[in-house]
């Protein structure tokens, strides 16, 4: 009631006091409640008036009030009757107050709550009595409300959309209207009345006896509402653009939904047998599947041809401008646009001489996607030339055939290359002026049958195996051999390299069986080819061991080559060898890495100041003459030791380093394949894992689980993750064939 909100008022205002529970309230302020609690004394003189008629002839109308101030909000209903001299009578039936919350609220959302709290009283209104009202009306004078109610165009904000949606779902637009501030009985309890004046409010006794006519005559006038002044719309400047857009869309775009053409002249199939189950039709000169696949064409030549439709039609000429001015179109009996072209006097068929036109329209990807799988993916003429049988004649016909194949993911399962992405740049150990064999890359290469001792029946023969080292710095070679492929054989086949070599600092290899099985034993410090900072192989003592990714053999091509040359020679020093033993090979591996050790880094200088080439060898034996001689030693003295020397090793070691870096080093410089930049694969991409030892149609499918970013932020190294089992393979990006990326179809 409207003496109620006084009181809560009252209660609110004391919750607000900065006082304990224990201190009396102001004394201002009890003065207050004391007024407000002698005036409820007023209260036993009020009576409700309830003069309305529930006789089922008498014309009865339920009148919905609703208002809201800073204070309070407040909703009332009456039922409104009319009496034989057409005299409207008001009956107070519920009314209902809420005090206003206290921040965050303005006006036009408070008001909003009292015309919520009206639908909320109709509701109670309509469950308790069983009376059949002629009409029901909510009035309200808040035209930014009604402004809210009536909006079928604007986005409001969550708060007033949520309410709006309340409103409407127990009453309808049309049902509400304005009423001035003065004529509104819910204005009352908004501004708390005093109990003594309560019997003769408008609050229980209605409005005056005119607002009946006035509210009649201004019922359903609406103002619109400036979105640039109201805060509660959602300030979107492109939302009648998109409307009108929406509204002006062609039919043929929404076939864009569609991903195939089988799918689309389906959907057209069912809309047809529909219509033709509804019409009685007696005969049809077509089926339903023609009909949809004509039907789709008619309808996106004439969102594209409209113009050229309608000058064929009035026998006018087709407009410069046009697209299809050179194929002569016309229309056939079905009004589809078909090319008039110039051999209408052969014997060919009508879809060969008279296709039918198809526009740059997403209907011409699905086309060419269609026949493409029609022709079981083959190349691009293949599929334009069984487009072109089928009656097709496609505007920019050869691009669309290009883009399919491209982004099919069957055709690059089958014919796709595999990924290549930017060499990436040296790293520091092939750069750094380090002793030989400080950084060195490891390889085992054979085998070779040698004769191990002799018997009774013939010679017992053992296998032989070849670890070449190679310096990554000064290009040089050191052979050792092994008796087997075991990780015992080749620990002791380090030791011998380090006891001659001395000790190095970095290991590259592949990761073979008895490379891995190794690091165990040895304690070795393994790292990643792709992570290695500079502090982790400078720890004294120790071997830091990089394994590159597997299938990789290019990331190791600095070790790779060396075999290749070293195996040339031992195929020529070999030939017409038979009975080959262990002394025999380990003679002809040390001749081997001699070899290979003598060859110039760089290109033969015809500079008379530097006659010698720049050889490994220069540096390993601090000698320039490497053609093979006997010992021929001189008479010296212990002056010509300690001088001579000491000074020529010193000066062909600094001349060796000096010449490195201005001869050999720049020859790093050039990329000499991969010198583009490739897009990076990512994780969740579906990709091809090649297989040398298998066909191409076995190689499996995976998705990349995790990507390997090099320093320079280029992938080189991929995790893939293949089968049910999901087994997770690191493979490099070479033997990796991308079929489409997570963010799209395809790539």
């Amino acid at each position: 009631m409207p003496v109620t909100i006084a009181g809560k008022l009252l209660l609110r205002e004391a919750m607000n006091q900065p006082l304990d529970w224990d201190q009396p309230l102001p004394e201002e302020f009890r003065s207050k409640f004391q007024l407000w609690k002698n005036d409820l004394g007023s209260l036993e003189g009020v009576n409700i008036p309830r003069t309305y008629s529930m006789d089922a002839s008498s014309d009865r109308n339920l009148f919905i009030f609703t208002d809201a101030s800073e204070l309070a909000i407040a909703a009332v209903a009456y039922i409104v009757t009319v009496d034989n001299s057409s005299k409207r009578h008001f009956g107070f039936v519920l009314g209902k107050t809420k005090v206003a919350p206290k921040h965050g609220h303005t006006i036009p959302r408070l008001e909003l709550c009292a015309a919520v709290l009206g639908t909320e009283i109709y509701d109670v209104i309509k469950d308790e009595l069983e009376v059949e009202f002629r009409q029901v009306k909510f009035f309200t004078d808040s035209k930014v409300v009604l402004g809210y109610i009536g909006n079928e165009t604007k986005r409001f904000y969550t708060y007033v959309r949520n309410r709006v949606d309340r409103i409407r779902k127990s009453s309808s637009p049309e049902q509400w209207g304005y009423v001035p501030t003065a004529q509104n009985p819910a204005d009352e309890p908004t501004r708390s009345i005093s109990a003594g004046s309560l019997q003769e409010s408008k609050w229980l006794n209605g409005p005056s006896g005119s607002f009946s006519r006035q509210a009649e005559e201004s019922y359903q006038e609406f103002p619109l509402v400036d979105p640039d002044e109201d805060k509660e719309i959602r300030t979107l400047k492109t939302d009648l653009v998109d409307h009108v857009a929406e509204k002006t869309r062609p039919l043929s775009d929404h076939f864009e939904k569609f991903s195939t053409w089988k799918s689309l002249t389906r959907a057209f199939h069912t809309l047809i047998g529909f219509v033709r189950s509804k019409i009685a039709t007696k005969s049809q000169s077509r089926t339903p599947e023609e009909d949809a696949k004509l039907t789709v064409i008619r309808v996106v030549q004439r969102d594209y041809f409209s113009k050229e439709i309608a000058a064929i039609r009035d026998k006018l000429p087709l407009p410069r401008s046009s697209t299809i001015l050179e194929l002569s179109p016309y229309l056939d009996d079905d009004g589809l646009l078909r090319v008039g072209g110039r051999i209408r006097e052969s014997k060919l068929s009508m879809l060969q001489t008279n296709p039918v036109i198809i526009p740059k329209h997403h209907i011409s990807v699905l086309i060419v996607r269609h026949f493409h799988e029609k022709i079981s993916h083959q190349g691009r003429q293949l599929t334009e030339a069984a487009v072109r049988s089928a009656g097709f004649w496609l505007i920019g016909g050869r691009r669309f055939v290009n883009s399919c194949i491209h982004h099919c993911v069957i055709c690059r399962k089958l014919r796709g290359r595999r990924e290549e992405q930017k060499m990436a740049d040296l790293p520091f150990d092939r750069l750094d002026p380090a002793p030989p064999f400080t950084y060195i890359g490891i390889d085992v290469f054979g085998p070779w049958t040698i004769a191990t001792r002799k018997t009774r029946g013939g010679e017992v023969n053992s296998k032989r195996w070849a670890l070449l080292f190679t310096c990554l710095v000064v290009r040089a070679v050191h052979i050792e051999l092994l008796e087997e492929m075991s990780s015992s054989s080749f620990i002791n086949a380090l030791r011998r390299f380090c006891a001659v070599r001395g000790e190095v600092k970095i290991i590259h290899s592949d990761q073979g069986t008895n490379f891995v099985g190794s690091t165990k034993d040895l304690n070795a410090n393994v790292i990643r080819v792709d992570d290695r900072p500079i502090q982790r192989y400078l720890i004294d003592h120790s071997i830091n061991w990089v394994f590159n990714p597997p299938h990789a053999s290019h990331m190791g091509g600095a070790w790779e080559r060396m075999i290749g040359v070293a195996r040339r020679i031992l195929d020529s020093l070999l030939l017409g060898v038979k009975n080959l033993t262990h002394d025999v090979l380990a003679t002809l591996m040390a001749e081997v890495s001699s070899i290979v050790n003598a060859r110039p880094l760089t290109p033969m200088s015809y500079d008379p100041e530097c006659p010698c080439p720049l050889t490994p060898a220069m540096l390993l034996t601090m000698k320039t003459d490497q053609t093979v001689r006997s010992f021929q030693l001189d008479d010296f003295n212990k002056k010509d030791i300690y001088k001579k020397q000491w000074r020529c090793v010193q000066y062909i070691a600094d001349q060796f380093w000096a010449r490195w870096r201005v001869e050999y080093l720049p020859s790093l410089q050039v990329r000499s394949k991969w010198k583009q930049e490739s897009k990076n694969l990512q994780e969740g991409d579906v990709v091809l894992l090649a297989d040398k030892s298998t066909y191409r149609n076995e190689w499996p499918v995976g998705r990349i689980v995790k990507a390997h970013p090099s320093s320079d932020n280029r992938v080189r190294k991929v995790d893939v993750r293949v089968g049910s089992d999901k087994r997770t393979f690191t493979r490099p990006t070479s033997d990796i064939v991308l079929l489409c990326r997570k963010d799209c179809e395809s790539e």
